[in-house]
């Protein structure tokens, strides 16, 4: 690669890095003059570029098919086997498609980087940090850019936010159905009596601790569920940054 660059560095020393389109077409107008140098260092490159992407097309027919890594349009919802209605579905498939882009999308780009040749390099020292450490890297470094770029900036923050919300804070969220529950005297209660006996025998001051109990685990779940609705929002209208 490097001979190949000093032979096309050779041939056209004045070839820009950068140019408007106009500029591009006085150059290759210009450059052919030299049809030996121009056919081996723009027609062959060229050529080469347009086989391998073809085979490479081929390549990722099939693993677009039969490689679950690369079936991109399948979302893993992250939930484990069984029953799920399309509420709870959604919610999961779009939050963990965003744990993917941290985990795995981000946390790629944090690992590596690119010199001033443009090849790709594998950073070191990086080799024990988890998928979640180096994407959370990843979005510090972005939060903190200025200038041109603060929305990515903001845009990054509230991934992060959004992201650790999901990871984070709504897993130990209290139960909403364990409010009010004595699990050891409904244990005991269960050795004696059934349940049908259990909710017969009520007095009518446990009918209304029941009642009230029942309340607040409502109260409690449809806090839970503005609040997923309020995040799920929060992450649509950022699901134009969510690339890499």
């Amino acid at each position: 690669m490097n001979g190949f660059r000093w032979f096309q560095g050779y041939c056209f020393p004045e070839k820009p890095k950068a140019a408007t389109a106009e500029e591009w077409v006085c150059w290759t107008n210009k450059a052919k003059d030299n049809k030996f140098c121009y056919f081996l260092t723009e027609t062959v490159p060229m050529w080469y570029r347009v086989k391998l992407m073809r085979l490479r097309d081929i390549k990722y027919w099939f693993l677009y098919r039969y490689s679950k890594e690369h079936m991109y349009h399948l979302v893993d919802t992250g939930l484990e086997y069984g029953y799920y209605d399309i509420d709870r579905r959604m919610i999961h498939a779009n939050f963990n498609m965003l744990k993917e882009y941290v985990e795995i999308e981000l946390a790629g780009m944090q690992k590596w980087t690119m010199d001033n040749e443009g090849t790709i390099k594998k950073k070191g020292g990086l080799d024990d940090m988890s998928p979640r450490a180096l994407g959370l890297q990843h979005l510090k470094w972005e939060s903190e850019l200025t200038g041109n770029d603060t929305a990515q900036a903001a845009k990054a923050t509230e991934v992060r936010n959004i992201y650790l919300w999901w990871v984070d804070v709504r897993p130990n969220r209290p139960d909403p159905d364990a409010i009010g529950w004595d699990e050891a005297k409904v244990i005991g209660d269960l050795k004696n009596k059934s349940v049908m006996e259990i909710f017969a025998d009520r007095t009518d001051e446990e009918k209304e601790a029941s009642l009230k109990r029942y309340k607040e685990q409502e109260k409690v779940s449809k806090q839970y569920y503005d609040e997923d609705t309020d995040m799920l929002c929060r992450l649509i209208k950022i699901r134009n940054g969510l690339w890499t």
